[in-house]
């Protein structure tokens, strides 16, 4: 593995790319999931871009702006930054990797953030994407007051919710989970309200859990309006993204990896 920063001088982003020993199959950008998401199964992909690498695909894995080592804090986080930064990774991985087909993939708000990516790709793969951002907020929220009831040990908060959100509204930034959440995101994330006219790639596979096939289905019908060909899929599995276990979904993973030996460079020996 290679560890270095890559970016313009204001906002380096920190990377890590993995390298296959021989034949470049594709490239594949990993775009992580925001906060103890992307903590909680930082390990989990780091395995699983080592063994994508053995399979020939050469694999960036990324900080976003203002998260782990890039540059900034979490109040410099925003959801339109985190679109960019994916772009960024690929214009990088594109350059520097040899590959000539390259995929995006990502989880959750990772997922989301290559969905919008101002990017030029083969391929996106997305694992349980958060598809109602402005819900995705609202449970940022309901984790912050549940915290505190807990920490307190009481039925009743201090802060509500109503309250936290009169607090971004006046300008001013609030903590969940030891993560500073701006104005800008709230605004970005609870204005959200439809997925660009073109998305990066024409390729798309989404995967999730059967609670999230209404919303998956849905998704996967307003991009094929926009022309793309997409795959859907959901396994039973646990929510792996909120817990600090090794367990990994492997039927994503294997699902993932079959897709891609069919829309981009066949299998290891191929051609």
């Amino acid at each position: 593995m290679e560890h270095f920063f890559f970016g313009d001088d204001s906002r380096k982003l920190f990377g890590v790319f993995s390298p296959p020993s021989g034949k470049v199959r594709a490239g594949l950008v990993l775009c992580p999931p925001f906060g103890e998401e992307m903590i909680a199964t930082y390990a989990r992909f780091a395995r699983w871009s080592k063994g994508l690498a053995d399979q020939g695909f050469a694999v960036l894995r990324y900080h976003p702006y203002g998260t782990g080592e890039s540059d900034g804090t979490s109040a410099d986080f925003t959801f339109s930054g985190a679109a960019q930064d994916a772009a960024n990774a690929v214009e990088w991985l594109r350059k520097h990797s040899g590959a000539e087909q390259i995929g995006i993939f990502g989880l959750r708000v990772g997922a989301a953030a290559a969905v919008c990516a101002p990017a030029t790709a083969d391929c996106l793969i997305l694992w349980s994407p958060v598809l109602n951002l402005p819900l995705y907020f609202r449970d940022l929220l309901r984790l912050r007051v549940a915290k505190d009831m807990v920490q307190l040990k009481t039925n009743q908060v201090k802060v509500t919710a109503k309250d936290l959100t009169s607090r971004l509204e006046s300008g001013h930034p609030i903590d969940v989970l030891g993560y500073e959440i701006s104005p800008k995101l709230y605004r970005e994330l609870t204005a959200f309200s439809a997925w660009p006219d073109s998305l990066p790639a024409s390729r798309v596979l989404c995967l999730g859990l059967p609670s999230e096939q209404r919303a998956i289905e849905g998704a996967a019908k307003s991009w094929s309006e926009r022309g793309c060909s997409v795959r859907t899929q959901t396994y039973r599995a646990p929510v792996f993204w909120e817990d600090f276990s090794s367990d990994f979904p492997h039927d994503f993973a294997q699902s993932s990896i079959t897709w891609m030996d069919e829309q981009l460079a066949g299998p290891p020996g191929a051609g």
